[in-house]
């Protein structure tokens, strides 16, 4: 049964599995799920390991199991050329990512376009709303569809709107430069 809250059985598995870092993903989700989803966002599981393909540091497989990838928190490489960004705040950004596909995935938003579900009405609607909870301005996002600009069909945004590279990336997109900073001591990741 997937409640919005971690039952103490899986907070043990976490905690049994992935020591530390499953405590920081279990107390990390619940504040996330607390402070930006009112408590609502149901929970499915959230594994370290790596992602399909290898391309990203968070995966969300339908109905809402979360894989995060070890090197968020336990950096050995440099293998998307960003671990010296590598840390909590960083691993906080992509659970909350991957959340609001979880929240998504619930009442079952269709999914037209080959990247999931970052370029809906309903993603762009719900990174709006967040993005001021995480002390960012207020931003304009919006599905990036072909138009005529100029006479010619492109792929742009509206004019202030978020590209849809921001779109796809966010929160990440969205952090000034030097938010993320590597933790000093790196928390480990047994896989």
């Amino acid at each position: 049964m997937h409640t919005t809250k971690i039952s103490q059985a899986d907070r043990a598995a976490l905690v049994n599995l992935w020591g530390d870092a499953g405590t920081w993903a279990a107390d990390t989700w619940t504040t996330l799920n607390t402070e930006h989803f009112d408590g609502r966002v149901r929970y499915h599981g959230i594994v370290w390991g790596l992602t399909p393909h290898g391309r990203n540091l968070g995966y969300t497989s339908n109905p809402g199991r979360i894989t995060l990838h070890p090197a968020l928190l336990d950096p050995r490489g440099d293998a998307w050329a960003i671990s010296s960004q590598l840390g909590t705040r960083h691993a906080a950004d992509v659970l909350l990512h991957e959340m609001v596909h979880v929240a998504l995935f619930a009442p079952g938003v269709d999914n037209p376009d080959s990247t999931p579900y970052h370029n809906t009405a309903e993603w762009c609607a719900e990174i709006v709303r967040i993005t001021p909870q995480l002390g960012l301005p207020p931003i304009k996002a919006a599905p990036v569809t072909p138009r005529r600009v100029d006479g010619k069909v492109v792929r742009q945004p509206l004019d202030g709107y978020l590209s849809r590279s921001d779109i796809a990336h966010w929160p990440h997109s969205l952090r000034p430069a030097g938010y993320y900073v590597a933790d000093a001591e790196p928390i480990a990741v047994p896989i």
